[in-house]
Parts: C-alpha cells; sequence; structure tokens
C-alpha cells in the first residue's frame, strides 16, 4: 500500500490509455493496470504506506492546485523503466508548467517536513513524468506488451482536468479536485 498524488485527464484521453491497458491484456502483454489501474495518471509524488501525515498533504494538494487552470500535455513517445519493476510508460513531453507544478509540490512537502516516506524516484531532478502501462511483469510478458505497444502507439494530446490524492492498492480516492 501506498498514497500518491495524480494528475488525471480528459475522458476522452483516459478512455484511450485504457483502451491501450486492454489491448496489453488480451495481448499477453501485461494484466496489472487493466486489472488494477483504476484511472490513467501521471504520479507528482509517491509516498510508502508508513506516511503520517495523510491531512498535511491534503492541504498541500488543496493549496498548490485550488487556483490552477486545466491544461495540455503531449504523450509523445513510449517509455520503459529499467530494473525489476520494468515500468513501461507512455512519455509526455516534459512542458516547463508540468515541471513547476511538481517542483513546487515537493518543495511544499519539504517545508512541511513530510517527506520521510517520499519515493526517491519522485524527487525534482531525478523524476521522469510518465503513465504506466506494464507493471509488475516478468521480461517475457513486457517484451511482449512493449512490442503490442509501440506498433499500436499514436501519440496524442491529453487535458489534465483534475488532480487526486489516492491510496493504493486496493485504489481509493482520498481526494479529488476539478482544476479551473
Amino acid at each position: 500500500m501506498g498514497y500518491s498524488v495524480e494528475l488525471h485527464f480528459d475522458e476522452e484521453s483516459e478512455d484511450i490509455i485504457k483502451r491501450y491497458w486492454k489491448i496489453l491484456y488480451d495481448g499477453k502483454g501485461g494484466k496489472f493496470m487493466h486489472i488494477h489501474g483504476k484511472k490513467p495518471h501521471i504520479s507528482l509524488a509517491l509516498y510508502y504506506q508508513e506516511m503520517e501525515h495523510i491531512d498535511t498533504l491534503k492541504e498541500l494538494v488543496v493549496s498548490n492546485f485550488e487556483n490552477m487552470e486545466k491544461f495540455k500535455l503531449h504523450f509523445a513517445s513510449v517509455g520503459v523503466f529499467p530494473g525489476n519493476d520494468r515500468v513501461t510508460f507512455l512519455n509526455p513531453k516534459p512542458s516547463p508548467k508540468l515541471l513547476s507544478i511538481q517542483n513546487k509540490l515537493y518543495s511544499d512537502i519539504r517545508k512541511h517536513k513530510i517527506k520521510k516516506y517520499y519515493w526517491g524516484h519522485y524527487k525534482p531532478k531525478v523524476w521522469t513524468p510518465h503513465c504506466t502501462m506494464i507493471v509488475n511483469e516478468d521480461i517475457e510478458t513486457n517484451s511482449i506488451g512493449i512490442d503490442l505497444l509501440t506498433k499500436i502507439f499514436e501519440p496524442f494530446e491529453v487535458t489534465v482536468e483534475k488532480v487526486a490524492l489516492v491510496e493504493f492498492y486496493p485504489y481509493k480516492c482520498l481526494l479529488e479536485m476539478e482544476l479551473l
């Protein structure tokens, strides 16, 4: 279990990503996201389950996003994080706005001293924005999934419409805010 601050997309874009999840599932190229991925998203911050400051984190999410307008991102490519998890993802072009949003959130988290259980890959200088497509699969399944995904993927634009604080797995939305 853990916690995540996530950016959520417009319905049409969610449908595109969920179709990709289903194609991966049907083609034996990855099942986790189709089964467990409730909402396509980009995570800005992740915490281990031991994190004790959920109320403070909720307040920071509200203060960081309450006056923010919806914005667009362009998913331009497919990427892979190497290692045991072999995460395969859609890679948005990292716009200055997206990087600024994540950097400010992290800065506020540090100021409020709730970074103890923060996942290191989400620190601003190492964070890679991504939307997970394949995770927790063996190398053979991941290879099948990468082959499927790179054959069908076409770049597309999403509108970031919401921010959410969620608990995972199982998925539970603790806070969701519509952007202006």
